[in-house]
């Protein structure tokens, strides 16, 4: 659904083909939305024209999350980070291209699903899983840096301090 504000009129709806427990996520005048049928559906954020759909292996509850370079970030419950980066529209030329626009790729980041919305800092992302796992990635390759286990699965979202000095998970 979008709509306008402050009285919410109704610009455009789209009805997606399974449950949605993860909230949007804008990122260059796109949508993306993690659905349970498994897919990170990418809308127009505009028209709420249906651009592209990336499959993962599970339910996806996670809300997608994006750096300052237009990449985005969603973990599922098939334990995978899938990274997904728009290309210039006139350009098809890249390699793995999924689609004329999209390119994604998925690192296994643990074998129990990722619920919890990714952290982006400044150079790295911060995952955590429901096996309790938290992994700090290199933003460009996906790389794990360092990871941790924790006693309890982890539901919510990592945060951090203001200065990027202090990690926090509930």
């Amino acid at each position: 659904y979008c709509g306008t504000l402050p009285q919410s009129t109704e610009v455009w709806r789209l009805q997606l083909p399974d449950r949605i427990e993860s909230s949007p996520c804008f990122s260059s005048d796109l949508i993306y939305v993690g659905c349970y049928d498994g897919k990170i559906y990418i809308i127009k954020s505009e028209s709420g024209e249906l651009l592209h759909s990336v499959q993962t292996g599970d339910q996806v509850k996670c809300t997608p999350v994006a750096n300052s370079d237009g990449e985005v970030f969603c973990g599922s419950h098939d334990g995978k980070l899938y990274k997904i980066k728009q290309y210039n529209r006139k350009t098809t030329s890249h390699c793995n291209v999924v689609s004329k626009y999209f390119d994604y790729k998925s690192f296994v980041i643990c074998v129990k699903p990722i619920v919890a919305s990714p952290l982006i800092l400044k150079n790295s992302i911060v995952v955590c899983s429901l096996l309790g796992a938290i992994s700090i990635l290199n933003q460009s390759d996906c790389r794990i840096i360092a990871s941790r286990k924790l006693e309890n699965p982890i539901f919510s979202s990592p945060v951090c301090s203001d200065d990027q000095k202090y990690l926090f998970v509930a």
